[in-house]
């Protein structure tokens, strides 16, 4: 069977259109998987910013609660505060027996509902009161001096003093 050349014409033009339909319909369907491919280079940027960000703000939290906890050991639970009177004095008794500082007195203080507190009198040395009160500034928990009375005695060159010290208790997470 011949073709005519008309025929050939014909079947030419309704394969190129089949061809052409394809051809389109392939590329349209596709379009838009096509155009994603394409990486837009300031939105990629402004997306590692954001993922850098992310890090960095978990970092931060993370070292924020390392030194909450930190914050927190300077001071008493308020949970228990019989406790933390108990472990208040505990720790001025140690300080007062390294350095030596003589006591005639010691009374435990509910000065503000969380800020506890001891009293101390007694006389001393000039020399050893002052190690006292810097190693009670100076200790774990940091306390802090309320009140401090001094009277010299010239007979003995001692001072009879008077000392408030005072600690902040804190609320605690569970966890800690």
């Amino acid at each position: 069977m011949k073709l005519t050349k008309r025929e050939r014409t014909l079947w030419l033009i309704v394969g190129i259109t089949v061809c052409g339909m394809l051809a389109f319909n392939f590329i349209y369907r596709n379009l838009d998987r096509l155009q994603g491919s394409g990486v837009d280079a300031s939105g990629l940027e402004e997306t590692r910013r954001l993922l850098r960000s992310g890090r960095n703000i978990v970092a931060r939290r993370q070292a924020a609660e390392k030194v909450l906890v930190k914050l927190q050991a300077r001071f008493l639970d308020t949970s228990n505060p019989d406790t933390a009177k108990i472990q208040l004095l505990k720790e001025v008794e140690t300080l007062i027996k390294q350095v030596g500082l003589p006591v005639e007195q010691k009374n435990l203080l509910q000065l503000e509902p969380n800020i506890i507190g001891v009293a101390i009198e007694g006389n001393a040395e000039p020399a050893t009161l002052i190690r006292f009160l810097h190693a009670s500034a100076t200790s774990r928990w940091g306390l802090n001096l309320k009140r401090l009375q001094t009277h010299t005695n010239e007979k003995t060159k001692q001072l009879k003093y008077q000392i408030i010290l005072q600690l902040l208790l804190v609320e605690k997470k569970a966890d800690q």
